[in-house]
């Protein structure tokens, strides 16, 4: 029984992992677009030209930290979002555990 756990186990982590790699997660600021999928694994950066030109080092990290930690927290959301939706389908009445 406790093998068939953890076998349930491993399918969820490998399915819910498939699932969120097919969602695009993007944000951007002044200039600068980030993407990622639902996994946090940022796929993309795109820095206008002109960023690079009229503003500084200090401005553009501060604008990339941002943007990096918008990613990371809707990453997160979707994730929850995701793993509840699941949890419904296989636990009925246990998917509320992630909110």
């Amino acid at each position: 029984m406790f093998e068939n756990l953890l076998g349930e186990a491993s399918n969820f982590e490998k399915e819910m992992r498939s699932k969120l790699a097919s969602i695009v997660i993007s944000e951007e600021s002044g200039g600068i677009s980030i993407e990622a999928n639902g996994n946090g694994v940022i796929t993309e950066i795109d820095i206008d030209s002109t960023m690079l030109h009229d503003n500084s080092k200090n401005e553009l990290e501060d604008l990339l930290l941002v943007l990096f930690n918008k990613i990371q927290e809707r990453c997160a959301e979707e994730k929850a979002k995701k793993s509840s939706e699941f949890l419904k389908t296989i636990l009925p009445g246990m998917g509320n555990l992630f909110k």
